[in-house]
């Protein structure tokens, strides 16, 4: 009954608080501009049919259209609005939970009666974690009946978002509890939120990039070692041979195979400097809760298929015949073979070498259980209300 009642009044306080009805309707008008987005005959249509845009592509029905529209929802929806807006206006609102609660005499009215100090604080967090939870759960049944409506499928996963968010946002709140506790004021508490979260995002962007580049340079050096091992199999073939042709043939290999190695020991190096500094951060990541691969799993969970996936939407590649994870790639001419002048042809084999590391680092990413990536992440969590449970129980109030 104590827990109940405690809850309810964490609940009751959340819900008088202006911040909590500006955000509830905030995100009534995002599902209203989510709805006005449909699919006819022709193509994608907005503002509930004002504007259309024929595309064939994206036509009621096909698989991009729901693919379309669900990305729209996971990537931009959730990561704009709920992993960020909304996550916001929440730390606003509950910041202060902690330190008005042991400023404001009520501390001496609840630790009147018998209850233990740890399960106080406990059920404190839980009923702040509320403010999140509720408004998440009324934001995704908009959406819900929004994607049954538009593309005529239920998919039950969108409600993933509910809990997906809430420990989303507990990360973040059980540090700014904790700075709470440490500085008894909900301001401070607040910008030193933020810059943790600001870490949290640089750390994780930052080993993004360098696992993007170091995936380009590992292919990178796998296609010189490759040019390599021809090279060296036409030299042993036209070593034998003492035609004058195929002996400056034999010549010119030996000069492409000697220039090869010069480059394949500066991809190496600067692979290995990637790596270098790779390193310290994938071991960051390990320990550190992975705000953006928890609200990534959605995503996945959305878009188990990875023929179709919004990354290839945004970067125009599902037009293309080598999108297609079962299409043959083109034939690159090796770089031996390009003329110095002959740009096109060195820019196509970067943007292959590009794609194809985007696919290996996205594949990388969806192989990564999301129990390794809650579970580590709540670790590190249990870890701060540990120290925050065990600060409030031993304070003099």
């Amino acid at each position: 009954m104590q827990t109940a009642a405690l809850l309810l009044d964490s609940l009751r306080m959340l819900r008088s608080r202006k911040l909590f009805w500006i955000s509830l309707g905030i995100s009534a008008l995002v599902v209203a501009a989510y709805a006005s987005i449909g699919f006819g005959e022709n193509g994608l249509s907005l503002l509930f049919g004002l504007w259309e845009m024929e595309d064939p592509f994206f036509i009621a029905g096909s698989p991009w259209a729901k693919t379309l529209y669900l990305g729209i929802y996971s990537n931009f929806v959730v990561t704009i609005w709920l992993a960020w807006a909304a996550t916001i206006l929440a730390l606003v609102s509950t910041s202060s939970v902690f330190p008005d609660f042991m400023s404001a005499g009520s501390i001496e009215m609840v630790l009147s009666k018998p209850i233990s100090r740890v399960r106080v604080f406990l059920i404190k967090f839980l009923g702040s974690l509320l403010f999140v939870f509720v408004q998440v759960l009324i934001f995704c049944t908009g959406i819900f009946i929004c994607v049954g409506v538009r593309i005529d499928e239920w998919i039950w996963p969108i409600f993933a978002a509910v809990p997906l968010v809430t420990i989303f946002f507990s990360y973040l709140y059980a540090f700014n509890v904790l700075m709470g506790l440490l500085t008894r004021s909900s301001l401070a508490a607040l910008l030193f939120t933020a810059l943790f979260w600001f870490a949290l995002f640089a750390v994780q962007s930052g080993e993004g990039v360098l696992s993007q580049v170091a995936a380009e340079q590992e292919i990178r050096v796998e296609r010189i070692e490759t040019r390599m091992e021809g090279q060296q199999e036409r030299i042993d073939a036209l070593a034998r041979s003492e035609r004058p042709s195929e002996v400056r043939q034999a010549e010119r290999s030996r000069v492409e195979f000697e220039a090869n190695q010069t480059r394949l020991a500066e991809a190496e190096a600067r692979l290995a400097a990637i790596r270098r500094w790779h390193g310290p951060l994938e071991v960051a990541m390990a320990v550190l809760p992975k705000n953006q691969e928890t609200i990534g799993l959605l995503d996945r969970w959305l878009s188990p298929d990875e023929r179709y996936t919004m990354t290839e939407i945004m970067l125009g590649d599902f037009r293309e015949p080598a999108a297609d994870a079962t299409a043959p790639e083109e034939a690159v001419e090796p770089e031996e073979a390009v003329e110095p002048d002959d740009r096109s042809a060195r820019r196509r084999e970067r943007r292959e070498t590009e794609r194809e590391a985007r696919r290996q680092t996205s594949a990388e990413t969806r192989e990564t259980s999301a129990w390794f990536i809650i579970g580590t992440s709540v670790l590190f969590e249990l870890g701060l209300l540990t120290l925050g449970a065990w600060i409030f129980a031993r304070r003099d109030f």
